[in-house]
């Protein structure tokens, strides 16, 4: 990424007269490691540029529901062959898209830690917190996938930068054509240590597939095969972690609810439907409400609501170790009606 910074204690620094500035600031996240990963983050709301952008096109993102009948109707298919999924994830996805010369130029403003000077970093990419990277580079996701679906004929699916696809198993052969098409032809670059491929039966070497949080492992049952899905052990332990630190705290952020929202939802479309999603909205309330976190008064972070105290108290009672509803089973060919 091309950037030039330059320190702004001299009185004649100047900026062009379309510049708009960003405010740019840490964003602290559990991993499903258990790690604590920092990333940053350029408020292009504060900035007012999130304003200026119109979504003129639906923006479609693949969930579970997609990703189940993928694999369905390959098994329906090729029932006589074994299946195999695979998990790729793009590095730094939201920093591909270039942003286009002349109406704006991108001025990041950071505080130094070590002098308390102000930095100033002018992009010539689209920034993490602008409402255009994320339109931008979804229509980069889906020329990936429609390249993929088109000259190779396997159904790649995406959400967000995390792509997934159902393959006749043949070793890694699918998974090696599609990163070759990817990374040696269209110039795209994908984490290796995230890359990963299961296949029937899911108790072989490569175990299950996780993805987004989410064990995907194919079995083969008495009844016929089937694809469980299940919520990964280090996700439900770094939602744990987020709960207890919220506890610790009183306190809840707009941006940890609004991560810890995301995780949850992509949970519920897997596991438990309307009746997770409807404890997820003390999580989504605080997200939306910017200055709810904000005690003015007394200048200290607002203490925990008794809503979201419920709703940590739910999820504590669903995310305990032996609950049934952390897996489920799906039929690859359900019996006729």
């Amino acid at each position: 990424m091309r950037a030039a910074a330059s320190a702004t204690s001299s009185p004649t620094q100047t900026f062009p007269s379309n510049a708009v500035f960003f405010r740019r600031f840490p964003v602290t996240k559990v991993t499903d490691a258990g790690e604590t990963k920092v990333r940053p983050c350029d408020d292009g709301r504060l900035a007012g540029i999130n304003r200026a952008v119109r979504v003129m096109t639906r923006v479609t993102l693949e969930g579970v529901g997609a990703y189940v009948a993928a694999v369905r109707e390959l098994a329906a298919a090729c029932p006589d062959v074994d299946i195999e999924m695979f998990s790729l994830d793009h590095a730094d996805a939201f920093r591909q898209v270039a942003s286009r010369p002349g109406p704006v130029t991108r001025v990041v403003v950071v505080a130094d830690p070590d002098d308390d000077r102000l930095r100033y970093f002018r992009y010539h990419r689209l920034l993490f917190g602008e409402k255009a990277s994320f339109l931008g580079y979804n229509a980069l996701r889906r020329l990936l996938t429609a390249a993929v679906r088109r000259g190779l004929a396997v159904p790649l699916l995406g959400y967000c930068d995390d792509l997934f696809a159902p393959s006749r198993r043949g070793g890694r052969r699918a998974l090696d054509d599609v990163l070759y098409l990817l990374s040696d032809v269209l110039g795209t670059t994908f984490r290796p240590e995230k890359t990963q491929a299961s296949w029937l039966p899911g108790d072989s070497p490569a175990g299950a597939l996780r993805h987004l949080g989410l064990d995907w492992s194919l079995h083969a049952g008495a009844e016929g095969p089937f694809l469980r899905v299940a919520l990964s052990r280090s996700r439900r332990l770094s939602l744990l972690t987020a709960f207890d630190l919220m506890e610790a705290t009183n306190s809840l952020l707009p941006g940890t609810a609004d991560s810890l929202q995301d995780r949850l939802r992509w949970a519920c479309s897997a596991l438990w439907g309307r009746i997770g999603r409807a404890w997820i909205a003390a999580f989504r309330a605080r997200a939306e409400q910017k200055s709810a976190f904000w005690d003015s008064t007394s200048g200290r972070l607002a203490p925990l609501t008794d809503h979201v105290r419920a709703a940590i108290a739910f999820w504590r009672t669903v995310l305990a170790p032996d609950h049934v509803a952390l897996s489920r089973g799906i039929p690859l060919c359900p019996p006729p009606p």
